[in-house]
């Protein structure tokens, strides 16, 4: 089964956030897929963990756990048609399609943004960040040529490119000597492996 705490994480294209329980009919965004809620049932007592009790304990009754029954919107799609859902009423947040037209990949037809899309701008982001630390005069944090008068703060281990170039950081700017810090702790975290 899964929680509805794993909602969070995807943001598809097309669908608002909402706070509201779900009724049966609603077109839910999860998982990278689009699901109808077929049926909603209350969690039985006897499968209540610690987390649910606490729930309970601090909102009450009402926020007792909830399972919603989920079947696929796309029945071609290759990943089983049905889900078990469970929520605490109130304190769920949902992804909804407005509408039964949500955005998919032509790709992979999954709705946007797919997986594969948000592994391609995850790399993007990875590549650029590590394409900072490709040059031993250039600071890493602000991308500005640092120079003697900027009091170096040097580094001969490149643990964002290994085998790469020094790094340098302006130790006279203050976000700069963070950002040192920062590498200096994490060549620490690296080195004590």
């Amino acid at each position: 089964m899964i929680t509805a705490a794993l909602l969070a994480c995807w943001r598809p294209s097309g669908a608002n956030r909402t706070r509201e329980d779900p009724a049966v009919g609603t077109l839910l965004a999860y998982d990278h897929r689009a699901w109808h809620v077929v049926e909603i049932r209350r969690l039985p007592e006897e499968r209540w963990d610690d987390l649910d009790r606490a729930m309970i304990a601090e909102w009450g009754p009402a926020a007792a756990p909830r399972i919603a029954v989920l079947h696929a919107a796309d029945p071609a799609a290759a990943a089983p048609g049905v889900a078990w859902l469970r929520w605490w009423p109130s304190r769920t947040a949902w992804w909804v399609y407005p509408s039964p037209h949500y955005p998919v990949c032509a790709h992979c037809g999954e709705p946007h943004p797919c997986r594969a899309a948000e592994a391609a701008h995850l790399a993007a982001q990875e590549i650029a960040r590590a394409a900072r630390y490709e040059h031993p005069d250039v600071c890493p944090e602000c991308g500005g040529h640092v120079e003697s008068h900027h009091r170096p703060l040097r580094f001969d281990r490149n643990i964002i490119w290994p085998g790469g170039p020094p790094v340098s950081f302006h130790g006279n700017r203050k976000a700069c000597r963070r950002a040192a810090e920062a590498y200096a702790a994490r060549m620490s975290a690296v080195s004590a492996r």
